[in-house]
Order: C-alpha cells, then structure tokens, then sequence
C-alpha cells in the first residue's frame, strides 16, 4: 500500500524519534521528585498535613453525611473510600510524587503531594 512512499530513511528516522521520546520519558519520570507530606484540603480550606513516612489511616466527616478516608501507607496516598457517586476518587490510581493530587469533586476534597523540592511542582501551566 504504502510501498515507494516511504524511504528507508524515513523509517530509520522513524525508529530514532520513538527511541527518544520513550527515553525521555523514562528519564522525566525517573527524575520527578518523590512526595514529602501531603495536604488535605475541604471546600478550599486547608484541613490537615501528615508525612507520607507515616503510615496512617485519616478519615474527613463533613456535614450532610459526607465522609471520605485517605490511607497513607508505603510513601503512597490512595482514597480507601468516599461517600460520592461516581467513585472516581477511590479508583484513582495510587499517588507519591510532588504536585500530583487526588480530588473527590462531590464531596470537595482534594489530596495533594507537597514535594520537598521548592514545593509544588505543576504539570501544566493556568493562569
């Protein structure tokens, strides 16, 4: 189908460029600084800091029935349960690195990993 479209150096140049985004991935993700404490914040208002070297179970009651609980436990944050819907929080995958965060938009909590490296970093930038 594609034959005489394609020379062999486009095919070597091909094969180069994959080779390098893999690699750079890789090493982007490698490099990421690992998570120190993590912040929980209800309804935009900071409710607790805890290290990630502790392992520990934290439950957040809230009016109207709302309850969410965050395990902390081998460096990583997961939310174990929630009382939301759509249960996109409890199915997020587990989190350590700096900057990354898990949100229970119904329930407006949000769980973020503050790195020991100049605080937060971003993946995108808002303004």
């Amino acid at each position: 189908m594609f034959k005489g479209f394609f020379k062999k150096s486009d095919v070597v140049l091909f094969i180069l460029l994959m080779a390098l985004s893999v690699s750079l991935m890789f090493f982007v993700y490698r490099t990421g600084s690992s998570g120190e404490r993590i912040e929980i914040k209800v309804a935009g208002k900071l409710y607790a800091t805890y290290s990630l070297a502790e392992d520990r179970t934290v439950t957040v009651e809230q009016d109207e029935g709302k309850k969410n609980i965050i395990r902390i436990e081998g460096g990583e944050v997961t939310m174990e349960s929630s009382t939301c819907k759509n249960q996109v929080c409890v199915n997020h995958a587990a989190i350590s690195r700096g900057g990354e965060s898990i949100i229970c938009l119904p329930n407006r909590v949000i769980v973020s990993i503050i790195s020991s490296e100049g605080g937060e970093s971003y993946d995108s930038v808002s303004g």
